[in-house]
């Protein structure tokens, strides 16, 4: 840090002779009479540096500035009141500019108290590179991006005969080691001080408030059920902050490379995620989850297969006695059944509804609807169903026909068969 003297400027030296006569009065119970002291003469306007304290004024009228020369009851108060302002200002005190302070005795309230005008000179505040002025301001850069003292400084331009000093609180005088790294949620101070080419005073300095965005994990469930076919997109993951931007997923949670969102998930495998947090408004870029902070998530992906398209041929006769005891629905339904144990969710487009409408308008035709069956994980398979009516057959009136045992014996089988139906047609 730059080591500043706090020189004495137009000291008054009635003052001074004052403390010092006030002093060897002090045994007697006496003190100077300085009612004729005028508070308007240069010697009673003293100039100081910006962080000077009570106890630096306090110096001024002692010898030499050795304070162990000064009265022992020199004290420096807020009013000329010496009857009733008894608390005097603590040592450690900054001075404020433009006003006045006020020696006197601390073991005599009949003694009056001698006025001293302060002016507390400063350097200029430095100059930021965030609102590109000289006043207070807020950074938020990632919380894992290890900010220190020196990065601050960097935010900074030090004016022609300053560099720049960060601190740790408003008015301290030591600067906080360049490698030392800020904590979340405090402030911090940069001022600016003679670089050793002058004797010029330190500066105000400006407080900058330290908020680190945060990226922890996103939040998600541990264990995601999906159905064949999912992809990275159909991963669940919720930001946990007001400016989270996205979500990203990884193959592992050391992996460079998000994966893409048209990725196939794989049943068993896990997948880890994190999040991108972005505050538009700040110059600095976006964060993301650190890599051992990402969130895990393990998948299993159901295979659902509802079975095999299906038709079938159907007599009208079986198909009204079917309806007898079966409804349209459980109709179609048992030509997919087959032993499949079918989840309940199912719907049909066309609807059978629909169909029986057509069928009864028209039986004699295919009927051909999709059944879409959905299990309880939301998986779906799509099934094929047609059925045709056909219309029963009238073979004709009953008939006999007369053999003699001669003509059956020399035929075959075969010869016997057609000789029966050319009979039957015959006679039909």
């Amino acid at each position: 840090m730059q080591n500043f003297t706090f020189g004495r400027k137009g000291l008054n030296w009635f003052l001074f002779a004052f403390i010092l006569f006030s002093a060897s009065w002090s045994s007697y119970g006496q003190c100077a009479d300085v009612n004729d002291e005028d508070a308007s003469n240069p010697g009673n306007q003293q100039s100081y540096c910006y962080l000077s304290t009570i106890q630096d004024l306090l110096e001024q009228g002692t010898n030499d500035g050795d304070p162990n020369s000064a009265p022992a009851n020199l004290e420096i108060y807020e009013t000329a009141n010496s009857a009733n302002d008894t608390d005097p200002y603590d040592r450690d005190e900054i001075l404020t500019n433009g006003t006045t302070y006020y020696f006197g005795d601390s073991s005599d309230s009949s003694c009056t108290r001698v006025p001293v005008e302060v002016t507390v000179d400063a350097g200029p505040t430095p100059q930021n590179e965030i609102t590109n002025g000289r006043d207070n301001f807020t950074i938020s850069p990632c919380q894992n991006s290890g900010f220190t003292a020196q990065d601050l400084e960097d935010l900074f331009t030090a004016d022609a005969g300053y560099e720049l000093e960060v601190y740790d609180t408003e008015f301290g005088t030591s600067p906080m080691s360049p490698t030392a790294t800020l904590t979340a949620g405090d402030s911090y101070f940069v001022g600016q001080v003679d670089d050793g080419s002058g004797s010029r005073c330190p500066s105000t300095r400006a407080a900058v408030g330290y908020d680190p965005i945060e990226t922890p994990g996103p939040t998600a469930d541990a264990n995601q059920t999906f159905c064949d076919g999912a992809t990275v997109a159909d991963l669940v993951a919720s930001g946990t902050e007001d400016n989270t931007q996205a979500i990203r997923w990884y193959r592992s949670a050391n992996s460079n490379s998000p994966l893409a969102n048209d990725v196939e998930l794989v049943n068993g495998e896990d997948y880890f995620a994190g999040q991108i947090v972005n505050d538009r408004n700040s110059p600095f870029p976006p964060c993301e989850t650190p890599k051992n902070e990402r969130t895990r998530v393990v998948v299993e992906v159901i295979t659902f297969d509802a079975g095999p398209d299906a038709s079938e041929n159907i007599c009208e006769d079986e198909l009204e006695s079917r309806l007898g005891s079966e409804s349209a629905t459980e109709i179609f339904l048992s030509l997919v059944d087959d032993g499949r144990d079918l989840p309940d969710n199912v719907s049909f487009n066309p609807s059978i509804s629909s169909i029986v409408e057509a069928y009864q308008a028209n039986p004699y035709q295919t009927f051909t609807t999709t059944a879409t069956f959905v299990t309880e994980e939301e998986c779906e398979d799509d099934v094929e169903i047609s059925l045709t009516v056909n219309e029963l057959a009238d073979a004709g009136e009953d008939s006999t026909v007369e053999f003699c045992p001669n003509e059956l014996t020399s035929l075959s089988p075969a010869e016997l068969a057609v000789l029966i139906n050319d009979n039957i047609d015959s006679s039909a």
